[in-house]
Order: structure tokens, then C-alpha cells, then sequence
């Protein structure tokens, strides 16, 4: 996903996918500063809603 498609995803709480495990929602947006540049990440909520995972945006997608 690209930044405005994440921020999108993540207001609608809609749900995604990302390296092919499902998740309930992008729970935050995370931009980095690494080696010169930002770097957009997303913080996904797993289905038991106990815990999160942290990917590059361009991983995520969103659930058909």
C-alpha cells in the first residue's frame, strides 16, 4: 500500500493482510527516519487482538 492508501485502511478500520497472516485492523501508522529517509510502517492488530506486528507499508493489503 502506498501512504495515502495505508491512511485510508486505517481510518475505515479496515481489514489487511500482510505476508499472507490477517489482521483485524491497522491500529497506527509509524514513519521512521532511516538512512536519509522516511519510511512508512504499519502497526497491524492480530485477530485475538493481544498483540501487534510492525511491517513496511508496501507488505500490507487490504482484505477482499
Amino acid at each position: 500500500m502506498t501512504g495515502e492508501e495505508l491512511k485510508a485502511a486505517f481510518l475505515a478500520e479496515t481489514p489487511v493482510t500482510a505476508n499472507g497472516i490477517e489482521y483485524v485492523k491497522i491500529s497506527a501508522i509509524i514513519y521512521r527516519k532511516q538512512e536519509g529517509r522516511v519510511a512508512v510502517q504499519a502497526e497491524l492488530l492480530d485477530k485475538n487482538r493481544n498483540s501487534i506486528t510492525v511491517t513496511a507499508a508496501a507488505s500490507v493489503e487490504a482484505k477482499e
